[in-house]
């Protein structure tokens, strides 16, 4: 068998090995029963059950609204107080419904980093490592650019 040569391999591309991994499997590496995918599918069941919802009481408000408009009645102030509140509280319901997502989202990412760091810090302790400190005098941090604890007496 023989040698290959650079022209064995013309009109073939160098992989661009960096990008193998789509950025949020990186995470993998350090943390090795991450379940991205069934909590990204659980929140995205909630969310989509809140949408559809939302989607509902938008088409009762805008039904209503037409409602009113052909109203000519005695209750006629009534009714327009009425549908005022149904807009009023649909805007209520949509800040809690997205409140309730961040409330789905942040704990997961708060969890895997948590994780991640505790990873890091184990391989940190396994190879005898500890992050490069920068001190202003005996046992402080710098803060850096805006120099926050330099110089008071705090230490971190």
């Amino acid at each position: 068998m023989g040698q290959l040569s650079e022209s064995d391999f013309e009109g073939f591309e160098q992989p661009d090995w960096d990008s193998l991994l789509d950025k949020r499997d990186y995470i993998h590496t350090l943390i090795d029963h991450v379940e991205w995918d069934a909590q990204l599918r659980a929140i995205r069941l909630l969310l989509g059950r809140n949408r559809k919802s939302r989607e509902e009481a938008s088409e009762f408000i805008k039904r209503d609204g037409e409602e009113l408009k052909s109203y000519k009645g005695s209750h006629h102030d009534h009714y327009v107080d009425q549908h005022v509140d149904l807009i009023h509280d649909s805007i209520y319901e949509d800040a809690a419904e997205s409140m309730a997502a961040i409330g789905m989202i942040a704990p997961m990412v708060e969890s895997i980093l948590c994780q991640a760091m505790a990873a890091l810090g184990y391989m940190y302790q396994k190879k005898n490592m500890a992050p490069r400190r920068t001190s202003v005098g005996r046992g402080r941090i710098k803060a850096g650019a805006h120099g926050m604890f330099a110089g008071t007496g705090s230490s971190i």
